[in-house]
């Protein structure tokens, strides 16, 4: 059920290809971050083991991972989840985007053990059906990028076919995208919570933050009213 209020964001927390696994200790203990999103590089062993760690991590309560397009088949794919221990799959959410965004491989076998989501190959709210059709169970939202009206008209039609969605991040310039994607996070349930990379990735992101609040434009794009506008057209679904 989505919130008529806005509620406090669940913060998924990105670990990049490159990021060591001190940071993820660090983002557990100085901001209590329980969610993580890992990248995937396309190599099952490599790819299994690395989550296998980090879910040995304590204080990792919840993990999606993100193959970027990486994998070039289903067998790969099912390899990689194989290989994954009891308590990476416990804490294992979703994988997004596993393979690339204009195939046509059916996704059902593979998400009968994990949800598969689709990133990139949902341009917008007219690849849903073909998404759906495929077997995938979700779409990670970027109201960030991918504008906030956009992001309304695929929760439409993820709603009629009683898909799900989590609500992902590009590492949006500050700070209007962020702002953006906060209130969507705030008012939807989400599976994983919402990554909101840019407060790792930009320099001075908390004074960034708070210089623009200080002179925030009145209307910037997420309204009490159109929420309740949108929640009210969206309850039949």
């Amino acid at each position: 059920m989505d919130h008529d209020r806005p509620r406090t964001v669940r913060v998924m927390h990105l670990v990049g290809m490159g990021d060591p696994v001190h940071s993820i200790v660090r983002a557990i203990k100085k901001e209590g971050i329980a969610h993580f999103k890992i990248k995937l590089g396309g190599r099952p062993d490599a790819d299994a083991k690395r989550v296998n760690r980090i879910a040995e991590i304590k204080g990792v309560e919840k993990v999606t991972v993100d193959a970027n397009e990486a994998y070039g088949s289903p067998g790969d794919l099912s390899n990689f989840i194989g290989l994954l221990g009891s308590r990476a799959l416990r804490k294992l959410l979703l994988i997004e985007e596993p393979f690339a965004r204009n195939s046509r491989t059916r996704v059902n076998d593979i998400g009968a053990r994990v949800p598969v989501f689709a990133d990139e190959s949902c341009a917008d709210h007219r690849d849903i059906k073909k998404l759906y059709a495929q077997g995938y169970a979700g779409v990670a939202l970027k109201p960030h990028t991918k504008t906030f009206s956009g992001t309304l008209l695929c929760l439409d039609e993820l709603r009629k076919r009683r898909m799900r969605w989590t609500i992902m991040d590009l590492t949006t310039a500050p700070p209007i995208g962020y702002l953006v994607g906060v209130a969507c996070g705030s008012r939807l349930t989400t599976i994983g919570g919402t990554e909101l990379n840019g407060r790792q990735y930009y320099k001075n992101w908390k004074r960034l933050i708070r210089s623009f609040r200080a002179s925030e434009p009145v209307g910037w794009g997420v309204s009490e009213a159109l929420f309740k506008k949108y929640r009210t057209a969206a309850r039949g679904y």
